[in-house]
């Protein structure tokens, strides 16, 4: 059981991860590795399309966003990938960075980046309801670079920031 950077060497696969404040548990799909002084000497965890669907992942009753009304949630992210998916359509039709999957049936939320390289979030309403999207003014996100992102919801509204670019807003129409 892997809590930490410290407890696996470089390279190694994390089958498992707990967080430092109240240890909620994220269980590995696929086979995501630690790579240690990967973003500004801090160890990151490699998610590698090439090898198959790698995640990690909180059980929605475990989770501390779990009905979570304002939050904001910030990552870095590196892809060179040619082959990312989607337009300027809802959020999950792209390739997913982060992804809070209730498969439409309550709300929801993600962040993806399109086939352009452009970073999308969303909120989803329920089933039937359209949702709410917003893009990053940011294109090409998928040079091979690190991108920092920040999505932050205070309410009805929401933003998102993709390196040290404009803050795009949108409001979502329900709380």
């Amino acid at each position: 059981m892997a809590y930490g950077p410290a407890a696996l060497a470089d390279g190694a696969a994390v089958n498992q991860w707990a967080d430092r404040v109240k240890g909620v548990l994220a269980t590995a799909s696929g086979t995501p590795t630690l790579r240690h002084g990967a973003v500004g000497g801090r160890a990151a965890v490699r998610f590698d399309a090439t090898d198959g669907t790698d995640l990690l992942r909180v059980d929605r009753l475990a989770s501390p966003m779990s009905g979570a009304k304002d939050f904001s949630v910030a990552f870095v992210f590196q892809t060179s990938a040619q082959n990312l998916v989607g337009a300027e359509a809802e959020w999950f039709k792209n390739t997913s960075l982060i992804d809070s999957s209730s498969l439409g049936v309550t709300n929801d939320w993600g962040v993806s980046v399109n086939a352009a390289g452009r970073v999308a979030a969303g909120f989803g309403r329920g089933f039937g309801v359209p949702s709410n999207n917003l893009y990053s003014s940011q294109t090409g996100l998928n040079d091979g670079d690190w991108h920092a992102v920040v999505l932050r919801r205070a309410g009805t509204a929401v933003s998102l920031q993709v390196d040290d670019g404009p803050w795009v807003q949108i409001a979502t129409h329900d709380q």
